[in-house]
C-alpha cells in the first residue's frame, strides 16, 4: 500500500466518513480510500465541478484562489479541498458528525498529501 493509500485510511478511519478520495479537476478518481464505494466517486465527480465554478468565481471577481467548498445534503456533507496542481481531496461524511473537527483532521493531513501526489 503507498503512502497516500494510508494518508487516506487513516482519515476514513474518522467517525461516519463514508469515502475519502483524491480527485482530479475532471472529475476522475487518483486515489480512494480502502473503504471508498462507488457512489462516493461519483458524488466525488459530481462535486469537482462544484469545485470548478467555485475557482471560476474566485478568480473572476478578485476573491483569490479558491482553497475549500463544503457542499451540505441531506443525508451527507462533503467537504472538498484543493491540493494542488489540479487534485482535490474529498471526504464525504455522515451529517451527525463534528464537520469542524474532520475539517481539522483533513487540514493537517493536506501537507503529507501534496507530498505524496
Amino acid at each position: 500500500m503507498g503512502q497516500m493509500q494510508q494518508i487516506l485510511n487513516s482519515i476514513a478511519d474518522g467517525p461516519g466518513i463514508r469515502f475519502v478520495s483524491v480527485m482530479t479537476q475532471q472529475g476522475l478518481a487518483l486515489e480512494s480510500s480502502s473503504g471508498s464505494d462507488s457512489n462516493g466517486e461519483l458524488i466525488s465527480s459530481a462535486t469537482c465541478q462544484i469545485m470548478g465554478m467555485a475557482q471560476n468565481i474566485g478568480s473572476q471577481f478578485d476573491g483569490g484562489q479558491c482553497k475549500g467548498v463544503h457542499l451540505e445534503l441531506e443525508q451527507l456533507s462533503v467537504l472538498v479541498q484543493s491540493l494542488e496542481s489540479g487534485l482535490f481531496l474529498m471526504v464525504g461524511i455522515d451529517n451527525n458528525q463534528n464537520v469542524d473537527g474532520i475539517r481539522y483532521i483533513v487540514q493537517k493531513s493536506i501537507p503529507q498529501l501534496i507530498e505524496h501526489v
